[in-house]
């Protein structure tokens, strides 16, 4: 890993593409520049958070569960894996593979507040992933190149719904610019950047310890980049003398110098400091989360979403349209198809024929984008089918597409500057141009954007229940919670036992990763009672249950909503759909609300009534008829709960629009009964 000759002459034109430089290698101008530059980029992030505070932003859905597990950290019960995986579904108990993100969150929490310290967390770790984007391209290619990396990353973060879908701290999407910056981090160690070590480490780290879902295709493309650096090693001492022993060839290739040695120490301590608590956890639990994890992986197996699917994922990606709903998944992608082969070829092609004209840095750039987009096409192709549909199993294509036109460009550039001598002269002014349009784009129209939030009313209704709530569940003792309602009320209720939890009122969330000592996890006193929250259309709970919180949405048509919910009631009486068991284990919740204080293990005659009529979904109430569809065949995303048809468009348009954002109320029942 010898770095190359880094030195530049800092009065040469900023190129396109080219011998790699440091920053103190710069001009004091263009170090001005450049460091204006990074201020541009890593502003929308920052100004993002601070909108949504300023906004009433509060944690809900997956943001709430990051909340509970962020505040684990800093306690005798520092959590020592991730939060609890999908994988649960296939009879393991898996966790995502490690807390890194969680502990890069904690520090902002504890000094802001739950909330706020997300929100700052969460910019922090993506303006500078911006930044050092930017500074890692100068490293690998230049100047010219560190601009053009923030012109590609900045219009991925465009194409992915700008700061308005990136802005809350979700461990899936937060980790997006990050593993944009670990493909740039790959290129910079191919092109002899060593000392940049131990920041790879650390950054491959945040995405792979985050999700499953991306561990695999990050720590494949990092393995290929440490096979092809000890590769390159080895065939540099056969320049020497092919006729030494491998035993000889193999200690030199090992050896190494002083300043790489200082650079793998750091990035053994690196990585020993962003593992330890997964590595305790295994040794101490006798395998623990990674056979749980192992587990999952062979009881998956199953239908996939094939190469065909995967490689449609890909190209509209490339083409900065990703899959961002279900109907996206859907849609033909022929054309994205064509497009993304265009792109590829034409680079191919030029990388061919210019072969002997391409500097180590653009080499570098070209094996990385080849890596990337091979081991993102098998993680996509090998994505369980049974998985219910969410945009988070596609966007790890945005970074890959991305980087993909980073060593395009590179290359282009490389084919155009013989045909035009100005290139670079013209080149600069535009990159720079297009710059600041796309950030422009990113910051606009910004957080809690109707457009773009999944559920841009949650937190409000959440911070609402939240606070109206308190007041009258005590600190001492668990109440056992529990949701009735569609998928929004799902989304609410996350993120109101994490806004409990903060206020010191333990619900037993379940959400919470294994820590150091899970006994301090346990209520400190008694059952208080039973806790249930759900939307207002299912009947409410009779006997000793009381209201304690109310939710009302802002502008709600009640006559639009009824008109809506009778015409899915019409369209279930017309096509008969059957109820799955998912259906069928919910129906007690739907029409017998008391049994919560008993985990609906009661008698409730009017389950078996429903389900022995002849059309069981069409028996129950319009309204939940219409919660049901809405969970069946939602945008981003489907769980399957009947067998039937899917309702015309504008029937499920027109419910989504008055059965998404409904009224919510919470009771509770004392443990006493009264």
């Amino acid at each position: 890993m010898t770095a190359v000759d880094s030195s530049s002459d800092a009065s040469a034109p900023a190129r396109l593409g080219g011998r790699g430089c440091r920053l103190g290698d710069l001009s004091p101008r263009d170090r001005r520049i450049g460091i204006a530059l990074a201020a541009l980029v890593a502003a929308p992030f920052v100004i993002a958070a601070l909108q949504a505070i300023a906004d009433g932003w509060f944690p809900t859905g997956d943001n709430g569960t990051m909340l509970t597990v962020a505040r684990q950290v800093f306690t005798t019960n520092t959590p020592l894996t991730g939060e609890v995986a999908s994988g649960t579904r296939y009879g393991a108990h898996p966790f995502h593979p490690g807390p890194l993100v969680y502990y890069f969150l904690a520090p902002f929490v504890e000094v802001f507040g739950g909330p706020n310290g997300l929100l700052l967390g969460a910019a922090f770790v993506s303006s500078t992933a911006m930044v050092l984007i930017g500074y890692s391209a100068l490293r690998t290619a230049g100047r010219g190149a560190a601009i053009w990396a923030w012109v590609v990353a900045g219009a991925m973060c465009w194409s992915l719904g700008g700061t308005a879908f990136l802005y809350p701290p979700f461990k899936t999407t937060l980790s997006l610019v990050v593993i944009l910056l670990f493909l740039f981090l790959c290129a910079a160690l191919l092109s002899g950047q060593s000392g940049l070590l131990p920041l790879w480490v650390v950054v491959a780290s945040f995405p792979a310890a985050a999700t499953m879902r991306y561990a695999l295709p990050v720590l494949a493309v990092a393995g290929s980049t440490l096979l092809v650096l000890g590769a390159r090693r080895w065939h540099r001492t056969a320049r020497v003398d092919e006729r030494r022993s491998w035993r000889v060839r193999l200690a030199e290739s090992v050896a190494l110098d002083g300043r790489e040695r200082r650079s793998v120490l750091l990035a053994v301590l690196a990585g020993l400091v962003c593992w330890w608590a997964p590595i305790y956890e295994a040794v101490t639990n006798g395998g623990g989360n990674v056979r749980e994890l192992y587990r999952a992986s062979r009881v998956a197996a199953g239908e996939v979403d094939g190469l065909s699917q995967a490689l449609g994922e890909q190209a509209k990606a490339m083409l900065f349209d990703p899959v961002m709903s279900a109907a996206a998944f859907h849609t033909p992608s022929t054309w994205y198809l064509v497009g993304s082969a265009v792109v590829l070829g034409a680079t191919a092609f030029l990388a061919v024929r210019l072969r002997h004209r391409i500097d180590r840095g653009t080499a570098a750039c070209l094996a990385v984008a080849t890596l990337a987009l091979v081991f993102m096409l098998i993680s996509l192709a090998t994505t369980p089918s049974d998985e219910g549909f969410g945009i988070f199993r596609t966007l790890a294509s945005s970074p890959v597409a991305a980087f993909v036109w980073f060593a395009a460009g590179l290359v282009l550039a490389l084919g155009l500057r013989s045909r035009i001598p100005a290139l670079d002269r013209r080149a600069l002014p535009a990159l720079v141009g297009a710059l600041v349009v796309v950030l422009v784009l990113t910051a606009v129209p910004g957080p809690i954007d109707a457009d773009t939030e999944q559920y841009p009313w949650a937190s409000t209704a959440t911070r609402q229940l939240v606070d109206a709530s308190v007041p009258d569940l005590g600190a001492d003792g668990q109440w056992q919670s529990w949701v009735i309602g569609g998928r929004t009320i799902d989304t609410v209720f996350i993120g109101y036992k994490a806004g409990l939890e903060a206020a010191g009122v333990y619900t037993g969330i379940d959400a919470r990763a294994p820590g150091l000592r899970t006994d301090l996890d346990a209520p400190s006193g008694p059952v208080a009672g039973s806790l249930l929250l759900q939307a207002d259309a299912v009947r409410p709970p009779g006997g000793a249950w009381r209201r304690i919180a109310h939710y009302e949405p802002e502008g709600r048509d009640p006559t639009a909503a009824t008109e809506s919910a009778e015409r899915l009631a019409e369209f279930a009486r017309e096509t008969n759909p059957r109820p799955l068991a998912a259906f069928e284990a919910t129906l007690p919740r739907l029409l017998c609300p008391e049994l919560a204080a008993s985990g609906f293990q009661g008698e409730c005659p009017e389950v078996e009534q429903v389900l022995a009529s002849d059309n069981p979904v069409a028996e129950l109430d319009p309204a939940v008829i219409a919660l049901a569809y809405l969970v069946q065949f939602g945008d981003d995303t489907q769980f399957p709960i009947m067998d039937g048809p899917r309702p015309p468009e504008d029937v499920l348009e027109a419910a989504a629009e008055s059965w998404d954002d409904v009224p919510i109320s919470v009771y509770i029942l004392d443990a006493d009964g009264g």
